[in-house]
């Protein structure tokens, strides 16, 4: 790897791979309905993005999971304000 230890797979860039073990999880936690498989999944997502060691993947994926953990228990402002903090976290990281 080019990468110095970190995850790449097939896709030969640390951060492609990051967006992808990024992006999987989310998708595949949309078409489930128990939250015990939501977690298992995530926290796999979680750990192989990790791994690749692409800091926008792993915020992107933190956001994302806050989302989804967080967001169904919110009014609308709330879940403005929420998306506002995540993008300030984001170009702050």
């Amino acid at each position: 790897d080019a990468y110095g230890g970190y995850l790449t797979g097939f896709l030969g860039d640390k951060n492609v791979s990051g967006l992808f073990y990024a992006l999987l999880p989310v998708l595949l936690v949309a078409t489930m309905q128990r939250m015990g498989p939501k977690l298992l999944v995530l926290g796999a997502g979680s750990v192989l993005t990790f791994l690749t060691g692409s800091r926008t993947s792993m915020a992107a994926l933190l956001c994302a999971v806050v989302w989804i953990l967080v967001s169904p228990y919110l009014g609308r402002v709330l879940r403005i304000a929420l998306g506002v903090v995540m993008g300030w976290f984001v170009s702050w990281a």
